[in-house]
């Protein structure tokens, strides 16, 4: 039984079905924690909600535009290649915010990580599909659900 499995888990398929979960996972992850802690981090950068406000607008503005980029980067690049630097890309912009020089740098690195996010999710939802065969395709569609933005 369990040489079974481990020669399942080593499946192409499989580890490419579960990088992808994990990457929408983690734009997921972090797209809510800084939702509900975006007034503490106005508070601890000393801004007011009113200058706050535009690193959701930024991430929000730059999301749909990582949407259409990635997707035509993934036609006529790889798709593996273009998931890889996205999610790289959001690791990056998200550890950029904590060495961030002024308020224009965070900015910034909120608009990159919304560009990075916004390819990720559809090339994760693409990755999902392909891993499965049409069989198998129904019952793993659910888990992605949760994971798309609204």
């Amino acid at each position: 039984m369990i040489p079974d499995l481990l020669e399942r888990l080593r499946s192409t398929n499989v580890l490419a079905s579960i990088s992808a979960f994990s990457a929408a996972w983690m734009v997921m992850m972090a797209t809510r924690y800084f939702s509900l802690s975006a007034a503490d981090i106005n508070g601890g950068i000393g801004i007011g909600s009113d200058d706050g406000s535009w690193l959701p607008t930024a991430y929000s503005i730059c999301e749909p535009i990582g949407v259409v980029i990635g997707c035509w980067l993934a036609l006529g690049l790889a798709l593996r290649q273009v998931m890889l630097v996205s999610i790289a890309l959001f690791m990056f912009a998200s550890l950029l915010p904590v060495c961030a020089p002024g308020f224009a740098a965070l900015i910034l690195s909120r608009a990159l990580e919304g560009l990075a996010a916004g390819a990720i999710m559809p090339l994760s939802f693409v990755t999902q599909l392909r891993s499965f065969g049409p069989a198998r395709r129904a019952p793993h569609r659910p888990r992605w659900v949760p994971k798309l933005p609204v």
